[in-house]
């Protein structure tokens, strides 16, 4: 079977984002993604992992293979461990360029670091670009290679 487009994959989060009427609602789907995400083992937990700024430990492991960028990653706290489930979705086994079409401003624009603390809201915000620098990167060394 063939993955999801990126763009239908951002479509998809909107329309169930767009579903709840209120932010308790939005913050309870967060929280259930974060329980049911599958995180990282606990050996994969070294500190050159952890995102900078985040006020919980959180991890982003990246990694690539035939063109195609990975994230493992997780956090101890439920809410950004949700967060990064949609992170997830959307960036997890794409192309650098495909990753590189949904930038920051598309996480901003949903509203899903109203939910957050200031210090988590950094964190997050840490994370999606340490994701885009990771793509800008292999997207440049790649093309490079070629």
């Amino acid at each position: 079977m063939a993955q999801e487009s990126i763009q239908s994959k951002c479509r998809e989060i909107e329309q169930v984002l767009a579903g709840f009427t209120m932010k308790q609602d939005t913050y309870n789907y967060i929280f259930k993604l974060g329980k049911d995400f599958k995180g990282i083992t606990m050996g994969m937990r070294e500190a050159k992992f952890l995102v900078p700024g985040c006020i919980s430990q959180a991890w982003l492991i990246p990694s690539h293979k035939g063109g195609q960028l990975y994230f493992a990653m997780d956090s101890e706290a439920l809410i950004v461990r949700g967060i990064m489930a949609l992170l997830h979705q959307v960036y997890h086994d794409r192309t650098p360029v495909d990753i590189l079409s949904v930038p920051l401003e598309y996480w901003l624009d949903l509203e899903l670091t109203a939910l957050l603390s200031m210090n988590r809201r950094n964190g997050t915000v840490g994370m999606i670009k340490q994701i885009l620098q990771y793509a800008t990167v292999c997207e440049a060394w790649w093309r490079t290679d070629a």
